[in-house]
Protein backbone atom coordinates (compact mmCIF):
# COMPACT_ATOMS: atom_id res chain seq x y z
CA UNK A 1 0.00 0.00 0.00
CA UNK A 2 1.57 3.40 -0.96
CA UNK A 3 1.71 6.29 0.58
CA UNK A 4 -0.57 9.75 0.59
CA UNK A 5 -0.17 10.95 -2.88
CA UNK A 6 -1.12 14.38 -4.38
CA UNK A 7 -3.45 12.73 -7.35
CA UNK A 8 -5.49 15.23 -9.55
CA UNK A 9 -8.62 13.89 -11.08
CA UNK A 10 -9.40 15.67 -14.60
CA UNK A 11 -12.91 16.06 -15.60
CA UNK A 12 -13.95 18.84 -18.14
CA UNK A 13 -17.52 19.73 -16.50
CA UNK A 14 -19.38 17.93 -13.88
CA UNK A 15 -22.82 19.77 -15.04
CA UNK A 16 -23.72 17.64 -17.80
CA UNK A 17 -24.68 14.81 -15.65
CA UNK A 18 -23.75 11.77 -17.81
CA UNK A 19 -22.50 8.15 -17.41
CA UNK A 20 -18.60 9.91 -17.68
CA UNK A 21 -19.63 12.70 -14.84
CA UNK A 22 -20.93 9.80 -12.69
CA UNK A 23 -17.81 7.48 -12.87
CA UNK A 24 -15.67 10.77 -12.39
CA UNK A 25 -17.66 11.29 -8.83
CA UNK A 26 -16.77 8.01 -7.99
CA UNK A 27 -13.37 7.39 -8.63
CA UNK A 28 -13.44 11.25 -6.37
CA UNK A 29 -15.05 9.50 -3.55
CA UNK A 30 -12.88 6.44 -3.67
CA UNK A 31 -9.78 8.56 -3.14
CA UNK A 32 -10.66 11.06 -1.11
CA UNK A 33 -9.85 9.69 2.22
CA UNK A 34 -6.63 8.09 1.05
CA UNK A 35 -5.12 11.05 -0.99
CA UNK A 36 -4.62 14.22 -1.45
CA UNK A 37 -7.12 15.33 -3.90
CA UNK A 38 -7.57 17.87 -6.52
CA UNK A 39 -10.38 18.26 -9.00
CA UNK A 40 -9.20 20.09 -12.02
CA UNK A 41 -12.20 21.31 -14.02
CA UNK A 42 -13.61 24.28 -16.52
CA UNK A 43 -16.46 25.00 -14.46
CA UNK A 44 -16.83 24.52 -10.70
CA UNK A 45 -19.63 21.94 -9.44
CA UNK A 46 -22.12 22.29 -7.26
CA UNK A 47 -21.30 19.35 -5.25
CA UNK A 48 -24.39 18.74 -3.08
CA UNK A 49 -26.71 18.83 -6.31
CA UNK A 50 -24.43 16.55 -7.89
CA UNK A 51 -23.94 14.47 -5.06
CA UNK A 52 -27.40 14.17 -4.50
CA UNK A 53 -27.65 13.31 -8.60
CA UNK A 54 -25.60 10.34 -8.30
CA UNK A 55 -26.00 8.89 -5.26
CA UNK A 56 -22.29 9.88 -4.30
CA UNK A 57 -20.46 11.25 -1.20
CA UNK A 58 -18.01 13.51 -2.51
CA UNK A 59 -16.08 15.61 0.28
CA UNK A 60 -15.19 19.29 -0.19
CA UNK A 61 -13.30 19.50 2.63
CA UNK A 62 -11.56 16.16 1.06
CA UNK A 63 -11.05 17.57 -2.55
CA UNK A 64 -10.02 20.59 -3.83
CA UNK A 65 -11.27 21.85 -6.90
CA UNK A 66 -9.20 23.86 -9.13
CA UNK A 67 -10.83 25.77 -12.51
CA UNK A 68 -8.21 25.93 -15.47
CA UNK A 69 -7.56 28.96 -17.55
CA UNK A 70 -10.08 31.56 -18.66
CA UNK A 71 -10.39 31.35 -22.25
CA UNK A 72 -11.69 27.67 -22.28
CA UNK A 73 -14.15 27.71 -19.19
CA UNK A 74 -15.55 30.96 -21.04
CA UNK A 75 -15.55 28.75 -24.53
CA UNK A 76 -17.29 26.01 -22.55
CA UNK A 77 -20.15 28.08 -21.27
CA UNK A 78 -20.86 29.95 -24.36
CA UNK A 79 -20.49 26.79 -26.92
CA UNK A 80 -23.14 24.83 -24.87
CA UNK A 81 -23.50 20.80 -26.99
CA UNK A 82 -21.03 22.49 -29.70
CA UNK A 83 -17.53 22.07 -30.47
CA UNK A 84 -16.80 19.43 -28.09
CA UNK A 85 -13.30 18.25 -29.55
CA UNK A 86 -12.24 21.99 -28.98
CA UNK A 87 -13.52 22.20 -25.66
CA UNK A 88 -11.63 18.66 -24.51
CA UNK A 89 -8.43 20.12 -26.58
CA UNK A 90 -8.00 22.81 -24.42
CA UNK A 91 -8.88 21.34 -21.54
CA UNK A 92 -6.11 18.68 -22.10
CA UNK A 93 -3.54 21.40 -22.89
CA UNK A 94 -4.32 22.72 -19.17
CA UNK A 95 -4.47 19.76 -17.34
CA UNK A 96 -1.03 18.74 -19.10
CA UNK A 97 0.30 21.88 -18.23
CA UNK A 98 -0.45 21.57 -14.59
CA UNK A 99 0.43 17.57 -14.20
CA UNK A 100 4.24 18.34 -13.34
CA UNK A 101 2.30 19.57 -9.82
CA UNK A 102 0.82 15.86 -9.37
CA UNK A 103 2.40 12.32 -8.37
CA UNK A 104 -0.47 10.73 -10.98
CA UNK A 105 -3.35 12.33 -13.35
CA UNK A 106 -6.43 10.37 -13.55
CA UNK A 107 -8.34 11.58 -16.40
CA UNK A 108 -12.28 10.90 -16.98
CA UNK A 109 -12.79 12.96 -20.08
CA UNK A 110 -11.04 10.32 -22.76
CA UNK A 111 -7.50 10.12 -23.85
CA UNK A 112 -4.74 13.31 -23.78
CA UNK A 113 -1.56 13.87 -23.78
CA UNK A 114 0.47 14.06 -20.61
CA UNK A 115 3.63 14.31 -19.01
CA UNK A 116 3.26 12.80 -16.04
CA UNK A 117 2.33 9.49 -14.79
CA UNK A 118 -1.69 9.12 -15.67
CA UNK A 119 -5.02 6.61 -15.60
CA UNK A 120 -6.84 7.53 -18.71
CA UNK A 121 -10.36 6.54 -18.69
CA UNK A 122 -11.96 6.27 -22.31
CA UNK A 123 -15.55 6.62 -22.91
CA UNK A 124 -14.75 7.03 -26.88
CA UNK A 125 -11.38 7.78 -27.56
CA UNK A 126 -11.91 11.61 -28.55
CA UNK A 127 -9.15 12.29 -31.26
CA UNK A 128 -9.37 8.91 -33.35
CA UNK A 129 -10.22 11.13 -36.31
CA UNK A 130 -6.78 12.97 -36.55
CA UNK A 131 -5.80 9.16 -36.90
CA UNK A 132 -8.21 8.23 -39.86
CA UNK A 133 -10.46 5.94 -37.50
CA UNK A 134 -13.51 8.39 -37.19
CA UNK A 135 -16.50 7.08 -40.32
CA UNK A 136 -17.88 10.83 -39.16
CA UNK A 137 -14.54 12.64 -40.27
CA UNK A 138 -14.76 15.75 -42.45
CA UNK A 139 -13.51 16.22 -46.02
CA UNK A 140 -14.48 20.17 -45.48
CA UNK A 141 -11.84 22.57 -45.29
CA UNK A 142 -13.36 24.42 -42.51
CA UNK A 143 -13.23 20.90 -40.73
CA UNK A 144 -10.16 20.79 -41.82
CA UNK A 145 -8.52 24.14 -40.32
CA UNK A 146 -10.67 23.04 -37.06
CA UNK A 147 -9.02 19.43 -36.35
CA UNK A 148 -5.88 21.07 -37.15
CA UNK A 149 -6.36 24.10 -34.87
CA UNK A 150 -7.68 21.31 -31.91
CA UNK A 151 -4.63 18.97 -32.73
CA UNK A 152 -1.99 21.76 -32.20
CA UNK A 153 -3.97 23.34 -29.12
CA UNK A 154 -4.33 20.22 -27.11
CA UNK A 155 -0.74 18.84 -27.69
CA UNK A 156 -1.79 15.40 -29.32
CA UNK A 157 0.90 12.88 -29.04
CA UNK A 158 0.17 9.48 -30.58
CA UNK A 159 3.05 7.71 -28.55
CA UNK A 160 2.41 9.38 -25.44
CA UNK A 161 -1.22 7.98 -25.06
CA UNK A 162 -0.18 4.64 -25.57
CA UNK A 163 2.52 4.41 -22.41
CA UNK A 164 -0.40 5.32 -20.29
CA UNK A 165 -2.54 3.26 -18.06
CA UNK A 166 -5.55 3.06 -20.55
CA UNK A 167 -8.68 1.91 -19.25
CA UNK A 168 -12.65 1.89 -21.19
CA UNK A 169 -15.90 1.47 -20.50
CA UNK A 170 -17.01 -1.19 -22.14
CA UNK A 171 -15.11 -4.29 -25.24
CA UNK A 172 -16.68 -1.93 -27.92
CA UNK A 173 -14.95 0.61 -26.55
CA UNK A 174 -11.91 -0.71 -25.57
CA UNK A 175 -11.74 -2.04 -29.29
CA UNK A 176 -12.13 0.94 -31.00
CA UNK A 177 -9.04 2.65 -28.82
CA UNK A 178 -7.32 -0.34 -30.24
CA UNK A 179 -8.40 0.81 -33.73
CA UNK A 180 -6.98 4.14 -32.94
CA UNK A 181 -3.92 3.48 -30.92
CA UNK A 182 -3.23 0.35 -31.31
CA UNK A 183 -3.34 -0.58 -28.24
CA UNK A 184 -6.12 -2.18 -26.05
CA UNK A 185 -7.34 -0.79 -22.53
CA UNK A 186 -8.43 -2.51 -19.83
CA UNK A 187 -12.05 -3.30 -19.63
CA UNK A 188 -13.70 -1.94 -16.25
CA UNK A 189 -17.47 -1.02 -16.60
CA UNK A 190 -18.66 2.17 -15.09
CA UNK A 191 -20.19 2.08 -11.96
CA UNK A 192 -24.08 1.22 -11.24
CA UNK A 193 -25.39 2.24 -8.73
CA UNK A 194 -27.84 -0.72 -7.39
CA UNK A 195 -28.20 0.14 -3.59
CA UNK A 196 -31.48 2.24 -3.47
CA UNK A 197 -33.64 0.06 -6.31
CA UNK A 198 -36.72 -2.02 -4.38
CA UNK A 199 -37.15 -5.82 -5.93
CA UNK A 200 -40.92 -5.06 -6.78
CA UNK A 201 -42.86 -8.13 -7.61
CA UNK A 202 -43.29 -8.26 -11.74
CA UNK A 203 -47.07 -8.20 -11.70
CA UNK A 204 -46.98 -5.10 -9.24
CA UNK A 205 -45.01 -3.04 -11.52
CA UNK A 206 -46.79 -0.67 -13.95
CA UNK A 207 -47.03 -1.95 -17.75
CA UNK A 208 -44.49 1.10 -19.00
CA UNK A 209 -41.45 1.85 -20.20
CA UNK A 210 -39.12 4.49 -18.81
CA UNK A 211 -35.68 5.81 -20.52
CA UNK A 212 -33.66 7.88 -18.81
CA UNK A 213 -30.75 10.48 -20.04
CA UNK A 214 -29.79 13.91 -21.29
CA UNK A 215 -32.24 15.36 -23.69
CA UNK A 216 -30.19 16.13 -26.27
CA UNK A 217 -30.82 14.76 -30.21
CA UNK A 218 -28.25 12.07 -29.80
CA UNK A 219 -30.51 9.76 -26.82
CA UNK A 220 -33.34 9.49 -29.71
CA UNK A 221 -36.01 10.51 -27.72
CA UNK A 222 -38.62 10.90 -30.45
CA UNK A 223 -38.11 8.13 -31.96
CA UNK A 224 -38.79 6.19 -28.66
CA UNK A 225 -42.09 8.07 -28.19
CA UNK A 226 -42.72 6.80 -31.42
CA UNK A 227 -42.09 3.44 -30.34
CA UNK A 228 -44.25 3.43 -27.59
CA UNK A 229 -47.05 5.25 -29.30
CA UNK A 230 -47.09 2.17 -32.09
CA UNK A 231 -46.69 -0.47 -29.00
CA UNK A 232 -50.64 0.99 -28.30
CA UNK A 233 -51.79 1.12 -31.27
CA UNK A 234 -51.01 -3.02 -31.27
CA UNK A 235 -53.25 -2.78 -28.97
CA UNK A 236 -50.43 -2.98 -25.49
CA UNK A 237 -52.33 -0.52 -22.78
CA UNK A 238 -48.64 0.77 -21.95
CA UNK A 239 -46.87 4.39 -21.56
CA UNK A 240 -43.45 6.34 -21.22
CA UNK A 241 -41.95 8.24 -19.04
CA UNK A 242 -39.11 10.29 -19.63
CA UNK A 243 -36.29 11.04 -17.42
CA UNK A 244 -33.44 13.79 -17.84
CA UNK A 245 -31.83 17.17 -17.87
CA UNK A 246 -33.11 19.36 -20.80
CA UNK A 247 -29.85 20.27 -21.76
CA UNK A 248 -30.74 21.01 -26.05
CA UNK A 249 -33.82 23.46 -25.29
CA UNK A 250 -34.40 22.88 -28.83
CA UNK A 251 -34.74 19.71 -28.86
CA UNK A 252 -36.11 19.45 -25.53
CA UNK A 253 -39.03 21.83 -27.31
CA UNK A 254 -39.90 19.33 -29.99
CA UNK A 255 -39.90 16.26 -27.47
CA UNK A 256 -42.59 18.50 -25.38
CA UNK A 257 -44.31 18.95 -28.47
CA UNK A 258 -44.42 15.15 -29.69
CA UNK A 259 -45.52 14.24 -25.64
CA UNK A 260 -48.69 16.46 -25.71
CA UNK A 261 -49.56 15.00 -29.00
CA UNK A 262 -49.24 11.62 -27.93
CA UNK A 263 -51.34 9.28 -25.15
CA UNK A 264 -49.26 8.00 -22.44
CA UNK A 265 -45.80 10.14 -22.66
CA UNK A 266 -44.99 11.79 -19.44
CA UNK A 267 -42.00 14.31 -19.27
CA UNK A 268 -40.69 14.13 -16.08
CA UNK A 269 -37.44 16.17 -16.46
CA UNK A 270 -34.45 16.17 -13.94
CA UNK A 271 -35.66 14.60 -10.98
CA UNK A 272 -34.51 13.54 -7.66
CA UNK A 273 -32.78 10.12 -7.02
CA UNK A 274 -35.48 8.97 -4.77
CA UNK A 275 -37.35 9.71 -7.61
CA UNK A 276 -35.35 8.31 -10.61
CA UNK A 277 -35.31 4.74 -8.39
CA UNK A 278 -39.19 4.80 -7.67
CA UNK A 279 -40.09 5.14 -11.45
CA UNK A 280 -37.42 2.28 -12.34
CA UNK A 281 -38.35 -0.14 -9.50
CA UNK A 282 -42.26 0.26 -10.35
CA UNK A 283 -42.26 -0.12 -14.10
CA UNK A 284 -41.37 -3.21 -16.16
CA UNK A 285 -39.85 -1.95 -19.25
CA UNK A 286 -36.67 -0.02 -20.56
CA UNK A 287 -36.28 1.68 -23.55
CA UNK A 288 -32.98 3.79 -24.33
CA UNK A 289 -32.39 5.61 -27.66
CA UNK A 290 -28.65 6.40 -28.57
CA UNK A 291 -27.59 4.04 -31.36
CA UNK A 292 -23.87 3.84 -30.31
CA UNK A 293 -23.83 4.15 -26.93
CA UNK A 294 -20.42 3.83 -25.55
CA UNK A 295 -21.52 1.95 -22.14
CA UNK A 296 -25.11 3.48 -21.19
CA UNK A 297 -25.15 4.19 -17.18
CA UNK A 298 -28.76 4.23 -17.79
CA UNK A 299 -29.02 1.24 -19.35
CA UNK A 300 -27.51 -0.25 -15.88
CA UNK A 301 -29.30 1.26 -14.00
CA UNK A 302 -32.59 0.04 -15.83
CA UNK A 303 -31.43 -3.55 -15.73
CA UNK A 304 -30.22 -3.28 -11.62
CA UNK A 305 -34.01 -1.86 -10.72
CA UNK A 306 -35.67 -4.93 -12.55
CA UNK A 307 -37.06 -3.64 -15.60
CA UNK A 308 -35.95 -5.42 -19.02
CA UNK A 309 -34.43 -2.54 -21.24
CA UNK A 310 -34.36 -2.79 -24.90
CA UNK A 311 -31.91 -0.86 -26.65
CA UNK A 312 -30.44 0.11 -29.86
CA UNK A 313 -27.60 -2.80 -31.56
CA UNK A 314 -24.61 -1.10 -31.57
CA UNK A 315 -22.13 0.20 -28.95
CA UNK A 316 -21.33 -1.22 -25.43
CA UNK A 317 -25.05 -1.49 -24.36
CA UNK A 318 -25.16 -4.44 -26.18
CA UNK A 319 -22.87 -6.00 -23.20
CA UNK A 320 -24.99 -5.00 -20.47
CA UNK A 321 -28.09 -7.26 -22.02
CA UNK A 322 -25.78 -9.81 -22.76
CA UNK A 323 -26.69 -9.27 -26.53
CA UNK A 324 -29.90 -11.04 -26.18
CA UNK A 325 -31.03 -10.24 -29.88
CA UNK A 326 -34.76 -10.04 -28.72
CA UNK A 327 -33.58 -6.88 -26.75
CA UNK A 328 -31.68 -5.33 -29.57
CA UNK A 329 -32.76 -3.30 -32.37
CA UNK A 330 -31.67 -1.21 -35.81
CA UNK A 331 -34.69 1.01 -36.07
CA UNK A 332 -38.48 2.14 -35.13
CA UNK A 333 -39.71 -0.78 -36.62
CA UNK A 334 -37.37 -3.34 -35.62
CA UNK A 335 -37.78 -2.05 -32.04
CA UNK A 336 -41.94 -2.44 -32.62
CA UNK A 337 -41.53 -5.86 -33.67
CA UNK A 338 -39.16 -7.19 -31.33
CA UNK A 339 -40.95 -5.44 -27.79
CA UNK A 340 -44.49 -6.78 -29.22
CA UNK A 341 -42.87 -10.30 -29.07
CA UNK A 342 -40.97 -9.74 -25.34
CA UNK A 343 -44.71 -8.21 -23.90
CA UNK A 344 -47.01 -11.03 -25.27
CA UNK A 345 -44.73 -13.85 -24.36
CA UNK A 346 -44.85 -14.35 -20.81
CA UNK A 347 -42.09 -17.55 -20.61
CA UNK A 348 -39.30 -15.21 -22.45
CA UNK A 349 -40.00 -12.15 -20.16
CA UNK A 350 -38.85 -14.57 -17.49
CA UNK A 351 -36.06 -16.31 -19.08
CA UNK A 352 -34.73 -12.23 -19.86
CA UNK A 353 -35.32 -11.27 -16.06
CA UNK A 354 -33.34 -14.10 -15.24
CA UNK A 355 -30.45 -13.46 -17.24
CA UNK A 356 -30.40 -9.55 -16.24
CA UNK A 357 -29.96 -10.20 -12.44
CA UNK A 358 -26.27 -10.46 -12.69
CA UNK A 359 -26.27 -5.90 -12.66
CA UNK A 360 -24.58 -6.15 -9.06
CA UNK A 361 -21.70 -8.34 -9.63
CA UNK A 362 -20.96 -7.40 -13.48
CA UNK A 363 -21.03 -3.41 -12.69
CA UNK A 364 -21.73 -2.78 -9.19
CA UNK A 365 -19.68 0.17 -7.44
CA UNK A 366 -17.82 -2.15 -4.85
CA UNK A 367 -16.47 -3.65 -7.98
CA UNK A 368 -15.35 -0.54 -9.37
CA UNK A 369 -13.63 1.50 -6.57
CA UNK A 370 -12.03 -1.71 -5.54
CA UNK A 371 -10.05 -1.98 -9.45
CA UNK A 372 -9.52 1.73 -9.60
CA UNK A 373 -8.26 1.38 -5.74
CA UNK A 374 -5.84 -1.38 -7.45
CA UNK A 375 -5.37 0.68 -10.75
CA UNK A 376 -3.96 3.58 -8.41
CA UNK A 377 -1.73 1.67 -6.37
CA UNK A 378 -0.36 -0.48 -9.33
CA UNK A 379 0.18 2.99 -11.05
CA UNK A 380 1.85 4.87 -8.61
CA UNK A 381 5.15 2.00 -7.92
Amino acid sequence: MSESKRIAVAHPNLRDKGGGEGVCMTILETLQKKHDVTLLTLTHPDFEEVNNYYNTNVDTSNVNVKTMGTLAPYVHEKSGERMHVLKNSMASRLVNKRSNYFDLIIGTFNEFTCSTRSIQYIHLPQFRRWMGHDESSHNNSIYKIYDRLCKEISGFDYENIRSHTLLANSEWTANVTDQAYGVKPEVVYPPVDTSEFISTKWNERENGFVTVGRVVPGKNILRSIEIVKRLNERGHDTHLHVVGPPLDKSYAKQVTRKAKQTEGVHIEGEVSRKRLVELISTHKYGIHGMDHEHFGMAVGELAAGGTIPFVPNGGGQREIVHEREELLYESADEAVEKIDHVLSDPELRRELRDQLGDIEERFGRKRFKRTIRETVEQTLR
